[in-house]
């Protein structure tokens, strides 16, 4: 399976506008993930998203954080 772009885009009129660019084939699979809560979402989620801060730590942060926070040698 193929790593995914990541596209960041805001809803306009209830659509979400793609470049102009962009061009995807008919059944092209996407997803879309609300980064604000929703009416109907639990309420510990609610919370949950509002303490969540986006990060962009690197794919080896979990394995190697010792090195990004510390400066240890990388594992």
């Amino acid at each position: 399976m193929r790593k995914s772009s990541k596209l960041t885009g805001k809803v306009k009129n209830g659509v979400i506008p793609l470049p102009p660019a962009l061009k995807l084939a008919d059944g092209t699979a996407v997803e879309l993930i609300p980064l604000v809560p929703l009416p109907d979402d639990p309420s510990f989620l609610k919370t949950a998203l509002k303490l969540a801060k986006p990060r962009n730590w690197r794919r080896d942060f979990a394995l190697n954080h010792g090195h990004y926070v510390q400066g240890r040698p990388k594992k």
